[in-house]
């Protein structure tokens, strides 16, 4: 997933184009704020985390008790934090108007169908 997210328009059979941006260029440790993206090639230069009460985090503040660093929620689970994470994870990091009109879809489904 590298941000760029192409969808059709209603009513359209041509392609728009979202705004080009990277979103990881947004996502940086919760305890110290060091970027995600970090140097030349888009990868971070040290390993990040997520952590199950929802918090991002670098290597550098993991906790030996496994403690969450940021809110000290006690024996946390941590999901390694990469660009191309399993569904539904990757939905969290996906381009949000993206998201409501796939959302908005799902209702428009569900209401004629009634």
């Amino acid at each position: 997933m590298n941000g760029d997210v192409s969808q059709p328009q209603q009513g359209s059979s041509t392609q728009a184009q979202e705004p080009t941006f990277d979103f990881w260029e947004f996502v940086a440790c919760s305890k110290c704020n060091l970027p995600f993206v970090s140097d030349g090639n888009g990868q971070p230069s040290v390993p990040f985390w997520l952590t199950e009460c929802c918090h991002v985090v670098c290597n550098s503040h993991l906790n030996a008790d496994q403690s969450c660093p940021v809110c000290q929620a006690p024996g946390i689970e941590l999901m390694p934090l990469q660009k191309d994470l399993p569904a539904p994870m990757s939905d969290w990091f996906s381009y949000i108007p993206y998201r409501l009109d796939a959302m908005g879809q799902a209702i428009r489904v569900r209401h004629s169908s009634r």
